[in-house]
């Protein structure tokens, strides 16, 4: 299992034992003692090497996985699946020893594998795919070497398999890797039926599913440059509208000599969504000579630049993620350093608060951006401080860095930014884009009297789309902003007195009409999720909700 597995389950495991530490309801705390023993387990199985150093490798190897790269997470699953059962496998990524030539391995494998498997997914074989089948069916041939075609789950129901494989009886996987499906497979591999051999847990499998969705998110080393590799995709719930003079003032920064750019704004104002829109729409007309680009999102990835750092390595040099990942950081950072000054690329930084230490307290979620002080703005590890500030010599790569904090490792003091640095303070829409979302979420109004009602709380995009989701769902006359603001009742916006109100606590009072309108159970569920330091995964997620006997995955 890779390290970023590892590190996964280890933030896991100290975010439940955290949750337990504070929590008062005996309910959740047994579910959270539950799940930390499920966390404990999987750490330390995680820990324990599961591939020998190459002194212990095995001379043979029960199979040789040959596949297309762009099925590596399902391959992933089933040569750890395989390993499981006592099989031992050969797999590029396990097995491939860095800076000797990869060619002269294969050949060796292909010459003494006991089987080899040759899958077949949506993407049909490889480039290095077809070579290597017909190497393995002279092997067939000179050798009797087992040679045993693979659908993958997402392989088409009428598969074209070249005529040579035909002849060989398939191993079909199509309705998912199950316990069936993988006793055929070592069936094929073995030439033993599998029915003694220990099964495969199933919810092993699920374990692994969970685990591997989130390294599929982050294996660079399939995109091609200069292709955008983002971790993951922004999602953009609207459509993207105004913000004119901004994209204008980016499409400069990107003309000119300075290296990084910083989008900061309060919570909800869009300057992800800005920066998003540009990488897609702008990026390369302002910069026709793009090498690459790269966005990494803090939202979903680790509060550290260690795994950014190794996946933008492997992405720029158009190698294997797992070279890096057995270097030392602060080597990564030097080599990553070096490249970026080599050719142009861009480089995209989303969500950088949440690697500083304001957004590692347990009471952040009752912190005004605007009340943080310096000391709380400064980066939890000081590698990453240090990395954030070689960014400014980066040329000719450009660094965008989005936040709701200005970061001291851009700051020579507080309030002076660094030379190379040019900042953009992300403030709400115009009242013209203001009104043109209104009237793109289907809100109908007086437009003096819908701009002046926006206008009280600075046309903030996220308040923006509270208020015209209450009109929407107003029950007496949906969508019509004139009658539901007049009605002083429960689902009416009467009851939002604004006016006497300063600028924040216009703001706090929209979001808490909002919230008191809500089912108490959701209420209970957003206070638990308002104590997260970091992103966490779908069963953690289960055990917080009040609703977890009836948790969907449609909750957003």
């Amino acid at each position: 299992m890779p390290d970023d597995a590892l590190n996964i389950w280890r933030e896991k495991l100290e975010f439940l034992q955290r949750e337990l530490a504070v929590s008062a309801d005996p309910s959740l705390k047994f579910q959270l003692e539950q799940q930390i023993k499920k966390a404990q387990a999987r750490v330390t199985e995680l820990e324990s090497p599961s591939i020998p150093p190459p002194d212990e490798r095995h001379s043979t190897f029960d199979v040789f996985l040959s596949h297309n790269s762009s099925d590596k997470s399902a391959i992933r699953k089933i040569g750890l699946a395989l390993k499981k059962r006592g099989l031992t496998v050969w797999l590029d990524e396990w097995e491939l020893v860095p800076g000797r030539p990869w060619q002269d391995a294969l050949e060796d494998i292909i010459r003494t594998a006991k089987s080899a498997a040759v899958f077949v997914g949506s993407n049909g074989l490889g480039p290095w795919e077809e070579p290597e089948m017909r190497a393995c069916l002279s092997e067939f041939v000179d050798r009797s070497l087992p040679v045993i075609p693979v659908l993958l789950p997402d392989a088409p129901r009428s598969p074209k398999l070249p005529l040579f494989l035909r002849q060989f009886t398939w191993v079909d996987l199509r309705r998912g890797i199950s316990n069936e499906g993988m006793d055929r497979l070592v069936w094929g591999i073995t030439g033993s039926k599998a029915s003694k051999m220990p099964r495969v847990n199933r919810n092993s499998l699920r374990e692994l599913d969970a685990v591997q969705s989130k390294e599929s998110e982050i294996d660079s080393h399939l995109l091609s440059l200069p292709e955008l590799y983002s971790v993951p995709n922004y999602v953009q719930g609207h459509t993207f509208m105004g913000r004119e003079d901004e994209l204008r003032e980016i499409d400069t920064w990107a003309q000119g000599k300075l290296s990084i750019l910083l989008l900061d704004a309060i919570g909800g104002n869009g300057k992800s969504a800005l920066a998003w829109h540009w990488v897609n729409q702008h990026a390369r007309k302002t910069i026709p000579d793009l090498a690459g680009a790269l966005w990494w999102s803090f939202y979903e990835a680790s509060p550290s630049m260690k795994l950014f750092v190794e996946k933008a390595l492997a992405y720029v040099m158009q190698e294997h993620p797992s070279r890096f990942s057995r270097s030392s950081y602060r080597d990564n950072i030097l080599t990553l350093q070096s490249e970026l000054r080599k050719r142009p690329y861009l480089i995209v930084l989303d969500g950088f608060e949440r690697l500083l230490w304001a957004y590692h307290r347990i009471d952040k979620s009752h912190i005004h951006d605007d009340e943080v002080d310096e000391s709380q703005r400064s980066c939890i590890y000081d590698d990453d401080e240090q990395f954030l500030k070689q960014f400014v010599v980066s040329n000719p790569s450009k660094t965008i860095v989005t936040s709701r904090l200005v970061p001291t490792a851009l700051e020579v003091y507080a309030g002076k930014l660094l030379t190379g640095v040019k900042r953009i303070k992300v403030e709400g829409l115009k009242p013209e884009d203001a009104l043109s979302i209104i009237r793109d979420l289907g809100v109908l109004g007086d437009k003096r009297r819908l701009i002046t009602f926006c206008n009280q709380f600075g046309h903030h995009p996220l308040l923006l789309r509270i208020v015209c989701g209450a009109v929407a769902n107003y029950h007496s006359a949906p969508g019509d902003f004139n009658k539901w603001r007049v009605d002083k009742g429960t689902s009416g916006g009467g009851q939002l007195k604004l006016v006497d109100l300063e600028l924040k606590q216009r703001r706090t009072h929209i979001l808490a009409y909002a919230y008191d309108r809500l089912d108490a159970k959701y209420q209970i569920f957003l206070s638990r999720v308002a104590v997260l330091s970091s992103a966490v995964d779908y069963d953690t997620i289960k055990v917080l909700s009040p609703m977890h006997h009836q948790f969907s995955r449609n909750i957003s």
